[in-house]
């Protein structure tokens, strides 16, 4: 499996021009993992870049067009690190929110907090209730 960024542009004929050799049924086929958009031409941007993970053999064939590009992992780290869509976005998230309204009523009514409540309050805890959202590959492709 590649990471590959395709470049999308604005143009006056449409808003988004996506590369000639982008197939967005093919992609929804191929692509493992999310599609993470940068969100350049929603913020004002004259372009956006969207990163995939797709098979070796397809992503090759892609990057054939001039407007997607294969990227390395540390390449696709720095991607990721900045990103400024997913800088926008919460670190910390709430996962289970059954959970957090059980333990709100159980603060409300004056009852301790179980040791399990505690650790789905904890983002760093694997317990659902507030977990930690992470950009790096292996959280967002599970590579």
């Amino acid at each position: 499996m590649k990471f590959i960024i395709v470049t999308i542009r604005r143009t006056s004929a449409k808003p988004m021009k996506y590369p000639a050799a982008y197939n967005s049924k093919e992609m929804q086929k191929k692509a493992r993992g999310p599609t993470i958009r940068d969100g350049g031409i929603q913020r004002g941007g004259d372009s956006a870049e969207m990163l995939c993970r797709v098979p070796d053999a397809y992503a090759d064939t892609l990057a054939l067009d001039p407007d997607i590009r294969i990227l390395t992992r540390p390449q696709t780290e720095a991607w990721l690190a900045a990103n400024p869509k997913l800088a926008e976005e919460p670190i910390e998230r709430v996962s289970d929110e059954l959970r957090l309204t059980m333990i709100r009523t159980k603060i409300a009514a004056g009852v301790a907090l179980s040791p399990e409540d505690l650790d789905a309050l904890n983002p760093d805890h694997p317990t659902r209730g507030i977990t930690r959202k992470t950009h790096d590959i292996a959280g967002q492709f599970g590579a």
